[in-house]
């Protein structure tokens, strides 16, 4: 009986060693909210996952999971597409692109892509023309080939309005016109040779 209860001590600490690595000194909480809450996700009940998505928020330590700050852009998603708190729905288009910022800074093998849907929710939700202009021009600069014709396409509606407004000058937006030319021409270059 000794034994068996030596055993089950060294297994449980390596585990808990190796969960501490990963999620932090609050690994037990971290885990457990993680466990709790994506159960939430899996049946679609993002007002309960909320709760315990934001203890996984507090005890993981940044950068623990991807899929924690993807989880965080749909339930705010759903927060404000649902109309939960309606006085407080800036506060939740924020805190939605705060967890795309997260997502960029933590785990830039995905930035673009975090990029990109930042930029669709930007203009879902109605951000200003100059914000999603320069996050079009930023994705196009870093992403070149590989970015969706379609942020190209966002940008230079939103140059236009900026334009007509006064806001930028006719030879700014000509020359994003110009980058986003040569982006689409090496797109279609590359969609020909393959």
């Amino acid at each position: 009986m000794k034994k068996l209860l030596v055993v089950i001590v060294v297994i449980s600490s390596t585990i808990i060693g190796k969960a501490q690595g990963r999620y932090g000194k609050d690994s037990v909480e971290c885990l457990m909210a993680l466990t709790f809450y994506s159960d939430y996700m899996k049946q679609n009940n993002l007002s309960e996952a909320a709760l315990k998505w934001r203890e996984a928020l507090k005890y993981c330590p940044p950068g623990s999971r991807q899929t924690l700050y993807q989880d965080g852009q749909k339930i705010f998603a759903y927060f404000v597409d649902n109309n939960i708190n309606p006085e407080n729905k800036n506060s939740y288009i924020d805190s939605l692109m705060m967890m795309y910022d997260l997502r960029i800074q933590h785990f830039p093998s995905s930035a673009l892509s975090a990029k990109m849907y930042k930029l669709y929710d930007m203009v879902k939700f109605a951000r200003g023309d100059k914000e999603v202009l320069a996050l079009a021009k930023e994705i196009a600069a870093t992403g070149q080939d590989k970015i969706n014709p379609t942020v190209m396409v966002i940008g230079m509606q939103h140059g236009a309005r900026l334009v007509s407004d006064g806001q930028i000058g006719a030879d700014e937006l000509m020359a994003t016109y110009t980058d986003f030319s040569q982006i689409a021409d090496k797109q279609i270059g590359a969609s020909q040779t393959s």
